[in-house]
């Protein structure tokens, strides 16, 4: 969640399938999908370079079709 009078941009996702078979992962901001139902091969990493900026109190949500197969992380900067 955004903290409250802050806006961030997201500049960059990494999902990583930390398994030995292809995983699915979704994105959403807000609760609009951003990344749709990917599969990722086992085992591989997939990145998306974006410029999204997100509003204060706004969501970011992820879902794994395979419990714990993907590792998430979302790096970006947080302006006031």
């Amino acid at each position: 969640t955004v903290p409250a009078s802050t806006t961030t941009v997201v500049t960059n996702i990494v999902l990583s399938n930390v398994t030995g078979a292809a995983a699915t992962a979704t994105i959403s901001f807000d609760g609009v999908v951003l990344i749709p139902t990917v599969s990722i091969p086992a085992n591989t990493v997939a990145t998306w370079d974006i410029r999204q900026p997100i509003a204060a109190t706004k969501v970011i949500t992820g879902l794994s079709g395979t419990a714990s197969a993907i590792a998430c992380h979302i790096a970006g900067a947080e302006q006031t």
